[in-house]
């Protein structure tokens, strides 16, 4: 495995000063981001990778069902891992830390500013239900 000179702490610090633009909610040990750029689960890659992508993948898809129940059209959820493994079979991105903030920033405007507005009014309700513990900025996780 490559090593990478940022932390996970750093990731925290990333997704929790992102601008006002991006909503950030608490998953248990995941993020839900959604921005102008897209909607986000986030989940950091441990030790057991498969293990990691495989429950933000599944935390996508209970998003992406609970939004349709509110929502005519529901956006496509990115899941991303942030870790250093150079694995590719796991269904997910693994983005390292240090690039993390750039992916999140300087994708393409993939939703409209009505989608968006509409993604931000039903997330803090989802994340909640979507949670067995919900922190509404991203805590300190060192």
């Amino acid at each position: 495995m490559l090593t990478s000179r940022y932390s996970v702490s750093d990731s925290v610090t990333r997704i929790a000063e992102l601008s006002d633009e991006f909503m950030v909610r608490r998953v248990d040990d995941h993020w839900l981001v959604a921005g102008p750029t897209g909607l986000f689960v986030i989940g950091r890659a441990g030790t057991d990778v498969y293990a990691d992508a495989h429950s933000a993948v599944q935390l996508s898809q209970r998003l992406r069902e609970s939004l349709s129940l509110a929502m005519a059209w529901v956006p496509f959820v990115d899941v991303l891992l942030v870790g250093a493994h150079s694995t590719s079979d796991l269904g997910c991105s693994i983005v390292r830390s240090s690039m993390l903030e750039s992916v999140l920033l300087d994708g393409h405007r993939r939703l409209d500013a009505s989608t968006l507005c509409d993604v931000r009014r039903h997330l803090p309700r989802l994340a909640i239900e979507l949670s067995t513990s919900i922190v509404e900025r991203v805590p300190n996780l060192t």
